[in-house]
């Protein structure tokens, strides 16, 4: 089976700053994505459209950064754009 997905929409971690390209499914459920980078829950949802996310960049990159500046790197790279 094959879903279609309508448009897509960049979503960027709160936590660690990964970019993802996100798009929805119309099948509706519960539950939760976490982030392949930190690993911290991204969104939850409710009988709602599931979300597929997909990395816009290099996770692995991603991660050495991440590790490299540590999780309170991201209030301040935030503050900064």
């Amino acid at each position: 089976m094959q879903i279609e997905r309508d448009g897509t929409e960049d979503f960027t971690c709160t936590h660690c700053g990964a970019v993802y390209e996100m798009s929805e499914t119309p099948a509706h459920d519960t539950g939760s994505a976490a982030c392949e980078v930190c690993n911290m829950i991204m969104m939850k949802w409710v009988d709602s459209a599931i979300p597929l996310f997909r990395a816009k960049k290099s996770i692995e990159d991603a991660k050495r950064r991440y590790l490299f500046l540590g999780p309170s790197s991201t209030s301040r790279r935030v503050a900064a754009e």
